[in-house]
């Protein structure tokens, strides 16, 4: 699986999809990798405040993401916090104000699929003039080798995955370890299941120890407890509903942002939540 495990879930997005996959797809796919590769955290409003009487998620810096190199694609998902020491008085941030920021900051289509083209391997896409003005590209035979090689292996790694389930456990967790974020690339993999196999699977997605500061950091989860506010796997339904209804109206193609630059109507409950301090 050798295309699987070094693309980004964008990258392969850009490849098997193209001008098709929408923004929100894009970055609802790599906002979940971000999550698993703990550059991202989501914690209760009450671990990032105690003093509040609210429980409901929030998002954060995950424990990699001062260490973590961004790609441009990825950063309109982090930018919200490159300032949170200064800029902003608080780390923490409703979901839908992290999905407003990203989709303000993605902008049309085309720019957004520009910004994971440009960052992909040259030798897979071609830009005619024409394609320059209007932000499209077209594969070479190279990039079209390689995206059918891609849809063999996500076919290949959902039907093992599917199995490894129920009979492998451990299996399984290899393949993840292998695959990351793109296992969000998969349509008939029971996303829930994949919680139940590991309390701890996020943390062996990182291959380092956690340390007693680590689960600290990480909102309070400790070994074999599994934090439902550190799992991506049993989180993606409600944060794929949260992107569809926070922020919609992106259609692939030539739609827009689906989110107003001015902040408009279109994004609710982007309110500030504070407690970073």
């Amino acid at each position: 699986m050798t295309h699987l495990t070094t693309l980004l879930p964008a990258e392969a997005l850009l490849l098997t999809e193209g001008k098709a996959c929408s923004v929100k797809r894009y970055l609802k796919c790599t906002f979940m990798d971000l999550l698993l590769k703990q550059v991202l955290k989501a914690v209760d409003y009450r671990t990032a405040n105690p003093a509040a009487g609210e429980d409901e998620k929030v998002i954060g810096p995950g424990k990699n993401y001062y260490s973590y190199q961004p790609r441009p694609h990825e950063d309109v998902l982090l930018s919200l916090y490159d300032g949170a020491a200064g800029k902003y008085a608080q780390e923490f941030f409703y979901f839908a104000q992290l999905v407003k920021v990203a989709y303000k900051k993605a902008g049309p289509h085309y720019r957004y699929q520009l910004s994971v083209l440009e960052h992909s391997n040259p030798a897979w896409f071609s830009r005619s003039f024409w394609q320059r003005l209007t932000g499209g590209f077209s594969l070479t035979a190279e990039g079209k080798q390689v995206r059918n090689e891609l849809l063999l292996e996500i076919a290949a790694a959902e039907a093992v995955l599917k199995e490894y389930i129920i009979t492998a456990p451990e299996k399984a967790k290899d393949l993840l370890q292998r695959i990351k974020g793109n296992v969000f690339l998969m349509t008939n993999i029971d996303l829930a299941a994949l919680n139940a196999i590991d309390k701890d699977l996020l943390a062996a997605m990182n291959k380092k120890d956690h340390t007693a500061s680590d689960m600290a950091y990480a909102g309070g989860c400790s070994s074999g407890t599994g934090c439902s506010g550190c799992s991506a796997w049993d989180s993606y339904d409600d944060y794929s509903g949260s992107w569809d209804s926070s922020c919609s109206g992106d259609s692939g193609g030539d739609g827009g942002s689906g989110c107003s630059s001015d902040g408009g109507s279109g994004c609710s409950g982007c309110g500030g939540c504070g407690g970073g301090d």
